[in-house]
Formats: C-alpha cells, structure tokens, sequence
C-alpha cells in the first residue's frame, strides 16, 4: 500500500491504493471540536465499492 495524506483545515485527507493499483480507497477526518472526530471512508476494487464507513469518535 501507498498513499498520501493532506492536512486541509480542521481534515485530514488520505487517498491510498495496493501496489498493483487494483484496491483504492480514501478517508477522511474532520475534527469537530476538542472532544468528537467525525471519519468517512471507502474502500474500492477497480470500479467496485468493497466497503464505505462512517464513524464518530468522542474522547
């Protein structure tokens, strides 16, 4: 796996693929406040959604 992740605001953006380039995927973390972090996600093969995410982090 390799990838990148970016800093854009209050996100952090991450875009990443397999070594072949078949699996692909991006998340991204939006903090909210000092205490709650909000994630989304997908995971692809080539044109296929394998999985999608959502999650809210409250420390």
């Amino acid at each position: 796996m390799h990838g990148r992740f970016m800093i854009v605001g209050d996100a952090i953006l991450s875009a990443y693929e397999s070594a072949t380039g078949r699996y692909r995927g991006q998340d991204t973390i939006m903090r909210r406040d000092e205490k709650h972090y909000s994630a989304r996600g997908a995971l692809f093969d080539g044109g296929k959604l394998l999985s999608a995410w959502s999650i809210e982090l409250t420390l």
